[in-house]
């Protein structure tokens, strides 16, 4: 049971590469996003001409047409002439050369949004009607997600700086992931990534006792499920500004995923945590266990990732263990700690 559970959810490659691409200063942003494409200027350079002329007549074309402030022609004899036309080149091959699965991030005006996606040709396309943008080499992109700047980790502020047309993202792939996937598996290693929503201080006692609920529960599900993990080997990472991000990362961690279904369930446990629990009746408490259980249940029922039999001992497991998941939700509701399960749960 659960075998191959990690090749079911999100993989997100190791060996793919993530690129910054300029949107003309957040002009091409909106046509971009809702075309589903990149692009990238310098229209007398086509497709055709990346794929059948050589660098050299590539140089050339690209040195009568390229004009300095003056409006003059550089000289591709010069050096100042020989490093411009080296970087439309270089800019130009590069955009040619992303690669399926490749993720790409991209600014609005003033970088107030970022959008992110992922490459779904396989080569530079113009074969197009929209008049939106009227740069003529595109690449097709899969949007996933447009964030705030002020929604992200304070490092893409750095990112928004560069000011090259299209840039390496390699060094932040760790902050990109968590992003575009909050539960999700990279090499051997699962992932399942909170955000943190309050604007308070942390609270201690909360964040530590959400990661010994979380510990608590997936060391229940490995021993249930005789999934043989060495929990031991653990980590987390933090980054809880408030509002930020825990990321919790198991090796192997079949158990942590079907700990993200179980802590996806949008149950209340006012009754039984928090201050209504000392006025609340057992009748009341009951109740809402019941009620709660059932919400389980029902969320087990809509994930997309698991199969029928797995489904039936994940809601038997949950009524057993349902204290256990009730802390893990309650300590995630005192951080107003979120998962979001778009791709996970119908």
């Amino acid at each position: 049971m659960f075998e191959n559970l990690t090749e079911r959810f999100d993989n997100l490659e190791i060996d793919k590469n993530y690129w910054f691409i300029r949107t003309s200063k957040g002009k091409n942003f909106d046509a971009f996003t809702r075309g589903g494409f990149i692009g990238i200027g310098w229209n007398y350079i086509t497709a055709q001409d990346l794929r059948e002329r050589t660098e050299a007549e590539i140089r050339l074309k690209i040195a009568r047409h390229e004009r300095d402030i003056r409006g003059e022609l550089y000289d591709p004899a010069s050096t100042r002439g020989k490093t411009k036309i080296t970087a439309v080149y270089n800019k130009i091959r590069k955009f040619e050369a992303l690669r399926e699965g490749d993720l790409i991030v991209i600014p609005s005006r003033n970088s107030e949004y970022l959008a992110f996606g992922y490459i779904s040709d396989s080569e530079i396309y113009n074969d197009f009607e929209d008049q939106d943008c009227d740069f003529n080499k595109r690449r097709r992109v899969s949007w996933i997600v447009t964030k705030g700047l002020w929604e992200l980790d304070p490092i893409f502020y750095k990112i928004i700086f560069s000011m090259h047309a299209v840039s390496s993202l390699n060094g932040y792939a760790s902050y990109i992931d968590k992003v575009v996937s909050h539960v999700f598996v990279k090499g051997d290693r699962s992932h399942l990534v909170m955000d943190v929503r309050t604007q308070d201080d942390i609270n201690m006692d909360a964040l530590t006792g959400l990661m010994a609920s979380l510990k608590e529960l997936t060391f229940e599900i490995n021993n249930e499920f005789h999934l043989g993990e060495d929990l031991s080997n653990t980590s987390v990472k933090l980054n809880v500004q408030s509002p930020g991000a825990i990321e919790f990362i198991y090796n192997h961690g079949r158990s942590l995923l079907i700990g993200a279904i179980l802590i996806a369930a949008p149950i209340v446990v006012s009754c039984s945590h928090g201050q209504a629990a000392q006025t609340a009746t057992q009748p009341e408490k009951d109740a809402e266990r019941a009620e709660n259980i059932q919400v389980i249940s029902d969320t087990i029922d809509r994930v997309n990732t698991i199969t029928p039999l797995e489904k039936d001992s994940l809601k038997r497991f949950s009524a057993i263990h349902y204290d256990t998941i009730a802390e893990s939700k309650h300590r995630m509701n005192e951080l107003q700690a979120h998962v979001d399960t778009q791709n996970l749960i119908n």
